[in-house]
Parts: C-alpha cells; structure tokens; sequence
C-alpha cells in the first residue's frame, strides 16, 4: 500500500522524483568522500595536509559547498580529530 502511494506520487511529479534523485546521490557520495578524506589527513603523521585541508575547509567556496550540502541533502562534514 505504501509502495502504491510513493510509486503513484513519483510518477504524478517527476521533477520531485529527479530532486530526490540528486539529493540521494549527493548524500551517498560526498559524506564517504569527505569522511574519508578527513580520516587520511588525520592518520597521516605529516602536519602539511593538515595545513591544507583546513585551509581547504576554511576557503570561502569550501565553505559554500559544504553548507549547500548540508542544507538540501543533510551531508554533516567531519570535523577534525586533532
């Protein structure tokens, strides 16, 4: 019955099932991506990715980024360890 509700509403609006779309891809590939790229910058023994990834982090279209996607797809950064 569920199932008949979603597929009925997906199909009357296909522009919300293509939103839904991005914001499932966009969650399932920037939260591994960025929590893996702050695992290796944390286990790594030499401070200068440290350096670069916070100053990545700090830029202003870094920071753009990360809150469009936490606000349309809920993508929480890791933060650092350290």
């Amino acid at each position: 019955m569920l199932t008949d509700l979603v597929v009925g509403l997906l199909s009357a609006h296909p522009a919300f099932a293509g939103f839904m779309t991005v914001v499932g891809f966009a969650r399932v590939v920037n939260k591994p991506l960025f929590a893996m790229i702050q695992a290796v910058v944390d286990n790594t023994k030499t401070p200068a990715d440290d350096k670069w990834w916070d100053e990545m982090q700090k830029h202003k279209a870094m920071k753009s980024l990360f809150w469009v996607l936490d606000w349309t797809a809920s993508v929480k950064m890791p933060k650092s360890k350290k």
